[in-house]
């Protein structure tokens, strides 16, 4: 018996009735199917209950009790049937169990230059029993810097994460190199690579020095300067990042194109360095002004070492790209490290590039 009351604007209402079982017979059309993958070896986790359809009204849920899965039913790919025996009814339920999975998994191959460590990628494809190719993570190996310092090839062992499959990637090291991308240069919408000055100019951010403008006049103006700040000397350099992530770059060259007005000009003296400190930087909380930041690493003159076997191609002027070369480092960050200029009020920087290098073509195909 169930009894309902209501009110609705001062006036009340009752209402009382019971339920009863429905006498009219129902007749069960099917019990609906089950379908169930599994993995090789694994027992399938068969359904407690199933869906029972009738001629009349909704389908029920109803109790049943599979036979047993033997061992040898999973231990190939293929698909076989299961009976279960539903409480109540006469009709048979059936569960269609798949044991499928990954049958291969792709080797993938890439190439790197003499002395650096390879990006290493994140998938490979693997081929499943159903016919489909699907991606999966990898956890690969500890690459070997010494196999790493010569040329040839390297085979690095990997496996498939959450799986005991294996796959390899196949490392061809060579000396054979080209230019490759500026790795200073702004990413869309990432922080990193991050440009980064101990002090600046408010009007003159250190951000336009890797926004790929390079303008060595006033159309337009584009240029990072510490005018004004009467400093003996300030640094400029970038903090590398790869797809937005703090990572080690190698490195051995920097361009630098200096621009020069009536207060600020190419510096009178100048250092390159890259860091070393053994604290992994993080982005500084104002990257035009980092010696305010003071316990920041890049203040610790000691996480700094000067490159080795510098050279540049002409004499360093302002109005022009200057390149800079030197012994391979492998880094976090890169920076220039200048003097004012006499009879200027700061040193004045349009664009940095550093460029990595990469396996030529050719030996990328053989």
């Amino acid at each position: 018996m169930v009894h309902l009351q209501a009110s609705f604007q001062g006036q009340t209402g009752e209402l009382t009735f019971t339920i009863t079982p429905n006498p009219e017979e129902k007749t069960v059309v099917k019990v609906r199917p089950v379908r169930i993958s599994t993995d090789r070896n694994v027992l399938p986790a068969l359904p407690e209950t199933v869906l029972v359809e009738y001629d009349k009204g909704f389908p029920k849920e109803k109790r049943v009790t599979w036979d047993a899965v033997t061992a040898d039913q999973v231990k190939d790919y293929h698909s076989f049937t299961v009976t279960g025996h539903v409480e109540g009814v006469e009709k048979e339920a059936q569960a269609q169990v798949t044991v499928e999975g990954i049958i291969a998994v792709e080797e993938v191959s890439t190439t790197t230059p003499v002395g650096e460590k390879p990006a290493l990628p994140e998938s490979v494809r693997t081929y499943h029993s159903n016919g489909k190719t699907y991606t999966a993570k990898v956890a690969w190996d500890a690459v070997d810097p010494q196999l790493l310092a010569k040329e040839g090839e390297v085979v690095l062992s990997g496996r498939v994460e959450g799986t005991d499959l294996p796959t390899r990637l196949h490392i061809r090291v060579s000396a054979n190199t080209v230019k490759g991308a500026n790795v200073a240069e702004q990413w869309t919408g990432s922080v990193l690579p991050l440009a980064f000055a101990s002090d600046s100019n408010d009007a003159d951010p250190v951000a336009k020095v890797n926004d790929k403008v390079i303008s060595f006049t006033d159309a337009p103006t584009n240029r990072w300067t510490n005018w004004g700040r009467d400093n003996a000397e300030d640094s400029v350099g970038i903090l590398f990042g790869d797809s937005g992530i703090l990572t080690k770059r190698a490195v051995d060259n920097l361009h630098v194109g200096f621009h020069e007005d009536h207060g600020v000009g190419a510096p009178s003296e100048y250092v390159i360095e890259y860091y070393t400190g053994e604290q992994i930087p993080t982005v500084p909380s104002n990257p035009n002004r980092v010696k305010d930041e003071t316990d920041h690493p890049f203040n610790n003159p000691a996480n700094w070492k000067e490159v080795s076997n510098l050279t540049v191609e002409e004499l360093v002027a302002a109005g022009k790209m200057n390149h800079f070369s030197f012994d391979k480092v492998d880094t976090y960050a890169v920076r220039i490290r200048m003097k004012t200029p006499e009879g200027k009020r700061g040193s004045s920087i349009s664009e940095i590039q550093i460029f990595a290098n990469k396996v030529a073509a050719g030996e990328r195909a053989r």
